[in-house]
C-alpha cells in the first residue's frame, strides 16, 4: 500500500512538472454510469432539485446568511455555470472573503487550521466540545454547532464522518457546509468523531497512542461501541423537537442520524448487533451508503490491498495506526501542498474527482482527510470488500445471507442518497434488497422500519454528497423537506 501511495505521488509530480518541460499530460474524464432499471419502491419520492445542467439555479438568498447587506440574487450567467452576484452596496472584496458571496472564507484565518472550532466560529456560530467514554474505554469527541441567533426547534441531528475522516468534513465547505445548513434550518447539530481520529486529549482511559492495544479495533467496535455511545449522548443532551404536528408516535428526543460512507456502515452494522438503539433514531439518512461494496474495490490498484493475506497485511502495515506518516505530513506540510498530494492519492486509489467541488476549499477538505485509523480496521474493510458487504471481522460470507440481519434490525425510517458515479459502493443493490425486505408487513407498523426516501443523483461521486457546490440544493434541502414530513 505504501508503494501504491508513492507511485501515485510520483505520477502526479511528473504531471505537475511536465508543464515546465512543455509536455503537459492529457487528463481523461471517465463517463458516468448509465441509468439502470430498479424495482418500484413505494413510497419513495424524488426531491424537487435544480436541473443537472446548471450549477446554481436562479434563487433569492437571505443577505444575512451570505454576510451581505441586502437580498442578493444568484443567477446562472452562462452555460459554464458562472455565478453572477448583484447586490447594492456590495462590500469590498478581499482575500479573506469569498469572491462570489462576500462571506468569510478559510483564508480569513491566519493559516488553515485542523481545529473544527475555528471554522464554526468563523461563520458566526457558537461552538461546544463534548466528550463521551465508550464501554470499552475510548474517549470520543463530539463537536456541537450552535446558532448565535435562535434556539433549535426541530430536534437534534448527529452527523457521522466516513473512513479516514473526522467531523471537520461537515464544516469545511464554506458558509454552506452541511453542518451550517442544518443549524440554519433549526436543528441542534452535533458532529461525531470515531475513536482515535483526533489528537486532542487522552484517547483511552488506560492506553496511549503508542500502545498497540489502543489500535486493536475494527468496524465491529465502531459499530458496537462508538455508534451507540455517540447516539445515546446526543439523545440525552440534545434539544428535543418542539411541537411537530405531523409526528404521530415519536419521542421528541429522538435523533436524526446522518452518516456518510463508513459513518452509515457502522450504523447498519451496529443496529444488527444492538437493534434497540434504533428506538433513539427519528430517521436514518445514509449518504453514499457503504453497507454493500462496489466494483472499484475489486480493481487495480485497490484490489492489491483488498486481497492481501492476513500475514502479509500484518507484516506490511503492523498492528497500530495505518500508515502514520500521512498524519505527520498533514501536520507539517503547507496546506495547499498537502491538499494537492492527498487528492492525487485518493484520485489514484479510489477514483476521486473534484469537478463537483469548490476547488478553493480543497486546502480545508484535506486537513480533515485523511485522519488516523487502525490497520485492523482497514483489514476489516478488505474482508468486507471480498464478501461484498460489511460482515463481522474474520467472518466473511455471501451478500444474500447477510442483508436480512441488517434489514430486520431497522426500526426507524431509512433514507438513501448517493451518486450514480460512485463505484466505491453498490447502493443500487442495497436499495433493491432493502425494498424487498422492508416492504414486508411486519415492518409497516407506524411507518417505521421502512425505506422512505431514495435519491440517485446523476454524476455524483463518493464525496459529492457532502462537498459538491450544489449539494445544498440536491442533498441538504431535500433531506430537510423529507424530515418535515416524518
Amino acid at each position: 500500500m505504501t508503494l501504491l501511495v508513492l507511485v501515485s505521488y510520483y505520477e502526479e509530480l511528473l504531471t505537475l512538472f511536465s508543464g515546465y518541460l512543455g509536455k503537459p499530460k492529457k487528463k481523461t474524464l471517465v463517463s458516468t454510469s448509465s441509468p439502470i432499471t430498479l424495482p418500484p419502491a413505494t413510497p419513495i419520492r424524488a426531491p424537487d432539485a435544480p436541473s443537472d445542467s446548471t450549477l446554481y439555479s436562479p434563487t433569492t438568498v437571505n443577505s444575512k446568511e451570505l454576510g451581505l447587506t441586502k437580498k442578493t440574487t444568484l443567477s446562472t450567467a452562462s452555460s459554464s455555470a458562472t455565478v453572477a452576484v448583484t447586490a447594492p452596496n456590495e462590500p469590498n472584496r478581499s482575500v479573506d472573503h469569498d469572491e462570489f458571496t462576500g462571506a468569510p472564507s478559510w483564508r480569513a484565518l491566519r493559516k488553515p487550521t485542523m481545529e473544527v472550532r475555528d471554522y464554526i466560529e468563523l461563520h458566526g456560530f457558537k461552538y461546544e466540545r463534548h466528550r463521551v467514554c465508550t464501554e470499552d474505554g475510548y474517549w470520543l469527541d463530539i463537536d456541537r454547532v450552535v446558532s448565535a441567533t435562535k434556539r433549535p426547534t426541530k430536534g437534534s441531528m448527529l452527523l457521522m464522518h466516513g473512513l479516514f475522516q473526522s467531523s471537520g468534513v461537515f464544516t469545511s465547505s464554506g458558509p454552506h457546509s452541511m453542518a451550517f445548513h442544518f443549524v440554519r434550518a433549526g436543528y441542534d447539530v452535533w458532529l461525531g468523531n470515531n475513536r482515535c481520529v483526533n489528537k486532542f486529549g487522552q484517547p483511552h482511559v488506560r492506553y496511549s497512542r503508542h500502545d498497540a492495544e489502543l489500535w486493536d479495533y475494527s468496524i465491529d467496535e465502531l459499530a458496537q461501541h462508538d455508534f451507540p455511545s455517540l447516539l445515546s449522548y446526543v439523545y440525552s443532551h440534545g434539544t428535543p423537537r418542539v411541537g411537530n404536528p405531523g409526528e404521530k408516535d415519536g419521542d421528541p428526543r429522538r435523533v436524526v442520524f446522518v452518516g456518510h460512507s463508513q459513518g452509515n456502515a457502522q450504523a447498519f452494522h451496529g443496529l444488527r448487533f444492538r437493534p434497540e438503539v434504533g428506538n433513539k433514531i427519528q430517521c436514518f439518512v445514509a449518504l453514499a451508503p457503504a453497507l454493500y461494496l462496489g466494483p472499484l474495490l475489486k480493481s487495480f490498484p485497490v484490489n492489491l490491498l483488498m486481497n492481501c493475506p492476513h500475514e502479509y497485511f500484518k507484516t506490511i502495515f503492523g498492528v497500530k495506526q495505518f500508515i502514520p506518516i500521512m498524519d505527520v505530513v498533514q501536520r507539517t506540510a503547507p496546506a495547499p501542498m498537502f491538499a494537492y498530494l492527498a487528492f492525487r492519492m485518493f484520485h489514484y486509489l479510489f477514483g476521486w474527482r473534484d469537478h463537483n467541488w469548490d476547488i478553493r476549499e480543497k486546502p480545508t477538505y484535506f486537513l480533515f482527510t485523511p485522519r488516523p485509523t487502525a490497520a485492523k480496521a482497514l483489514e476489516h474493510w478488505a474482508q468486507s470488500a471480498r464478501a461484498g458487504i460489511v460482515v463481522p471481522f474474520n467472518s466473511e460470507s455471501d451478500r444474500g445471507a447477510d442483508i436480512y440481519p441488517h434489514a430486520r434490525a431497522l426500526t426507524c425510517p431509512v433514507a438513501l442518497v448517493y451518486g450514480t458515479a460512485d463505484t466505491i459502493i453498490d447502493a443500487d443493490a442495497l436499495y433493491g434488497d432493502l425494498v424487498k425486505e422492508l416492504n414486508k408487513g411486519g415492518n409497516r407498523k407506524s411507518g417505521r422500519g421502512r425505506l422512505v426516501y431514495v435519491d440517485r443523483i446523476e454524476g455524483y461521486e463518493h464525496m459529492d454528497v457532502v462537498w459538491a457546490t450544489d449539494a445544498r440544493w440536491k442533498v441538504f434541502t431535500p433531506i430537510e423537506e423529507l424530515l418535515e414530513g416524518l
